[in-house]
């Protein structure tokens, strides 16, 4: 049986010409490969996830924990975050953490001011002290400077961080400027009444006082006897409002002592960016609700963005994990969270 067998191949084989044998063959590889990609193709539907996968055009990432609104104009862009509008009459945009008070843009006065304010010396301020009893300063900027001389005191066992001068009303600015603004070399140090940042509530200045009793220069000694106050204060929301070479921007010569809080994510990206709070806010200016100015810090990603007033509306998240602080300059600031 197996002779005969062998002897019927080598006939097709003697029998069959070369050209014919390679046109069998290629067919036969072609039969192959056509069946291989369509079981493929078979398969890979078969076990392809149901996943509808969001559209990263806009934003440029894929945010699959909120889905994107049209804004209230009725555009169809979609945002990073589901928007709604208010009215900027539910807002002051001479009020809020981020207002500028300088030597253009003075300081609005009304009545009430004073009785927002948290007196110091009433007040827990076990890991501060005070160089008078009549020091006061708006509750967020307290409650920082609690919070951060608290956790300086709780590690070392003492701070030495003593705040010397906090709100000052009109008056209290016209005698302070009018006992030190003495001649013309050095009243660029101090400001004008109605047009200094001690007038916010949310400013003070600090020296060191340490556990003996002496005195010394937060600007000289503060990253020797309190370095890690000069360390993390911007963790805390401050910014130092006045560095030395900011001069021609704020007006104000240095003053490496003049504490001023902001909040967090501003505080942070103005510290480790060098700027002075003019120019962080021209920035801001430059991002509205389309195009926020986006910041991750200690693993928490801010939008920020600018509404001018005078459109009478501010775009806002739906989410109430936002904030909104005047800029004292005709506009607001939208502070928004989420996660990365």
């Amino acid at each position: 049986m197996q002779g005969k067998n062998r002897s019927v191949y080598r006939g097709w084989h003697n029998k069959t010409s070369l050209p014919v044998k390679i046109i069998i063959v290629l067919l036969i590889v072609l039969v192959i490969t056509l069946a291989a990609l369509l079981f493929k193709d078979r398969i890979s539907k078969w076990f392809e996830p149901d996943v509808t996968y969001p559209d990263t055009s806009v934003t440029g990432q894929a945010d699959t924990k909120k889905t994107a609104e049209s804004v209230p104009d009725g555009t169809e862009e979609e945002q990073k975050i589901k928007l709604t509008r208010i009215s900027a009459s539910d807002y002051d945009s001479s009020r809020g953490p981020l207002i500028i008070v300088n030597a253009q843009n003075a300081y609005v006065f009304k009545d009430g001011d004073k009785e927002l304010l948290t007196d110091l010396y009433t007040s827990d301020h076990r890991g501060f002290s005070l160089a008078s009893v009549s020091e006061s300063l708006l509750p967020e900027a307290y409650s920082a400077l609690y919070r951060m001389t608290g956790k300086y005191a709780d590690m070392y066992g003492f701070c030495p961080i003593m705040v010397t001068s906090s709100y000052r009303d009109y008056e209290s600015q016209e005698q302070y400027y009018k006992n030190n603004a003495t001649s013309e070399q050095n009243e660029k140090y101090y400001e004008k009444p109605g047009y200094s940042d001690h007038h916010t509530g949310y400013s003070f200045d600090v020296k060191i006082y340490d556990e003996k009793g002496d005195s010394y220069s937060y600007v000289r000694y503060g990253m020797i006897k309190a370095e890690w106050i000069t360390e993390h204060y911007m963790d805390y929301g401050f910014i130092i409002r006045y560095p030395a070479n900011k001069a021609a921007v704020t007006g104000i010569d240095g003053e490496g002592n003049h504490f001023r809080y902001v909040g967090l994510p501003h505080s942070a990206y103005i510290t480790e960016n060098l700027l002075c709070l003019e120019e962080y806010e021209n920035m801001i200016r430059r991002h509205g609700k389309d195009d926020p100015f986006e910041y991750e810090y200690n693993g928490i990603v801010y939008l920020v963005w600018y509404c001018s007033a005078e459109d009478g509306y501010i775009d806002v998240p739906l989410a109430d994990d936002f904030t909104v602080s005047g800029d004292n300059c005709g506009g607001f600031i939208v502070t928004a969270s989420k996660m990365p």
